[in-house]
Formats: structure tokens, C-alpha cells, sequence
């Protein structure tokens, strides 16, 4: 709230629609203490964004480090500050690791890419489920 009124944050609420946010940001920031597999790095990443992360399982499970984004230790206030700071200030870097990131999530969790990863699953495990 005090960054809110300070004008430094606009908070926008709640939306159903997440894209139109992601396309307008320049890079996508996900300070987390612990994820599944974070679906607002996957989808900023799948629009082309760089990506910036707690360096935590399910982050640094899509998050490549010094590729698609940066990764920052878990607490380090100062670390994700630094790398907000650097992408901010480096267009270039943030839209190639941008770029990087939506190449690298269409390879990795494409829809059709998890779903063939699956059922390649079940197919070894019923090979080897008795009759």
C-alpha cells in the first residue's frame, strides 16, 4: 500500500486476463519462497519476456539462469533489486533472454511436448506392470 501510494506500484486488481499485463511488462518478477511449477513464468516466458526468480524448486525448473532470466537467492532483497536493475537498465540483454525464454518454453512445456511426455510415462510403466 505505501508503495502504491507512493506512485512506484500500480495495482491494477484483479483480472481474469493476465496477458495484456505480461505483453506491456518488460521482464516478468517472481519473488517466491516456494512454487509448484509457476505458470506466470511459463506464460511470460511464452510471450517472449525475460524472467526473473527466487532461486527455488518449481523457479529454477523453468527459470535458466543467465539464459531465459535470472535466478536470486531465496531472502536476498538486495539480489533481486540488482537484477531488476540490470534488465532495466540493459534492453538488449532482457529482450534476448526474452527471446530465449520463449524458445525455451515452447520446447520444454508445450502442451503437446508434456502431453507426449506423459503418455511416454505410461507406456514404461505399463511395459513393466504385470499381466
Amino acid at each position: 500500500a505505501r508503495e502504491v501510494a507512493a506512485g512506484n506500484v500500480t495495482w491494477h486488481g484483479s483480472t481474469n486476463d493476465v496477458v495484456p499485463f505480461i505483453q506491456a511488462a518488460h521482464a516478468i518478477v517472481l519473488p517466491s519462497y516456494r512454487e509448484g511449477i509457476p505458470l506466470v513464468l511459463i506464460e511470460g516466458a511464452a510471450v517472449g519476456r525475460a524472467l526473473i526468480a527466487t532461486d527455488v524448486a518449481g523457479c529454477h525448473d523453468v527459470v535458466r539462469n543467465g539464459v531465459t532470466g535470472i535466478l536470486v537467492p531465496l531472502g536476498d532483497v538486495h539480489a533481486l533489486a540488482s537484477a531488476i536493475d540490470a534488465l532495466a537498465n540493459d534492453r538488449e540483454r532482457t529482450d534476448a533472454m526474452g527471446n530465449a525464454a520463449r524458445q525455451d518454453v515452447l520446447a520444454r512445456f508445450d502442451a503437446q511436448v508434456v502431453n507426449a511426455a506423459v503418455l511416454a510415462d505410461y507406456d514404461q510403466l505399463l511395459a513393466k506392470a504385470p499381466m
